[in-house]
């Protein structure tokens, strides 16, 4: 007792200055306007290569699909739509591929190509896919938030330095990723807008479907040197404002990226990966 007696300015001033502190982070944190951005990455789509992309390498296809001497069912029922394919040597592939551009140009040639035949086309430079990740992005502050632009980072897990870079563009509808198989829909007819700035108010959340598509060139120079490889990648997304600053960055996750993805988009097909789906698959096991 005699102790605290003695020390009792002290102890008045530590608690003085404890509740000072608690009041600095009060006002900080209710009276001072900032704002606090949440955001995950749950789900990753490899979309299909655009048709822009995939159109050329198409007829590059057929034309070796064609001259294989063992045509797929899809290049023998072109064959019969298109007689005149008939009258050029099958080793004539130059000759082949411009009756094709030509055949092309007057109609659609619809054409599915086989597996073994679009592997061989995953690394050509056309060969871009976009990728699709839904998002909800959530503001704890107390002040509005602008987001200007949204960056997706895929880093190879075993090499970190190698790098692909992806900027959302526009906003898709997801719900014709379900059915563009069933009914042919153009790549432009699946995007509800433009992705402009995105503003989020404080205590409240926005939905967000960004579609990703490759950042080739940055300053002048090339930084897309290859297309990304069946492995496992290391994925983040950055958001920044209009003044540059970084405003929302998401936690890194792991996203396998197969081969039979990587050709699905190429013969116009979306392949949907749920990041957590397989923990939660254990864990509704054992609860």
């Amino acid at each position: 007792m005699e102790w605290i007696n003695e020390n009792l300015p002290m102890i008045s001033l530590a608690a003085f200055l404890v509740s000072l502190a608690a009041f600095v982070v009060v006002i900080w944190e209710k009276v001072i306007p900032r704002y606090h951005l949440n955001t995950s990455i749950n789900q990753i789509a490899v979309l299909r290569v655009p048709g822009n992309n995939i159109a050329p390498l198409l007829l590059e296809m057929l034309t070796i699909d064609i001259c294989s001497g063992t045509p797929s069912p899809s290049a023998l029922n072109i064959i019969a739509q298109y007689p005149a394919l008939n009258k050029i040597d099958k080793s004539n592939k130059e000759s082949i591929l411009r009756l094709l551009v030509k055949l092309s140009k007057a109609n659609k040639i619809g054409y599915s190509a086989p597996p073994n035949i679009v592997s061989s086309f995953t690394h050509h430079e056309l060969y871009k896919l976009p990728l699709y990740v839904p998002l909800i992005v959530t503001n704890t502050g107390n002040r509005i938030a602008n987001i200007s632009t949204l960056v997706l980072v895929l880093k190879k897990k075993d090499a970190p330095t190698e790098k692909w870079l992806y900027w959302a563009v526009a906003e898709i509808n997801p719900s014709l990723l379900i059915k563009r198989g069933m009914v042919p829909i153009k790549d432009a007819d699946r995007f509800t807008q433009g992705l402009g700035m995105i503003s989020v108010l404080p205590m409240k959340s926005v939905r967000i479907d960004p579609y990703f598509v490759p950042i080739m060139e940055l300053d002048g120079n090339k930084i897309w040197v290859k297309n990304p490889e069946p492995g496992t990648y290391l994925v983040n997304l950055k958001g920044y404002g209009t003044d540059g600053d970084l405003v929302v960055k998401s936690d890194e996750v792991e996203f396998n990226l197969n081969e039979k993805a990587i050709i699905d988009a190429g013969r116009g097909n979306e392949t949907l990966d749920s990041l957590q789906a397989v923990e939660h698959f254990r864990k509704a096991l054992q609860d």
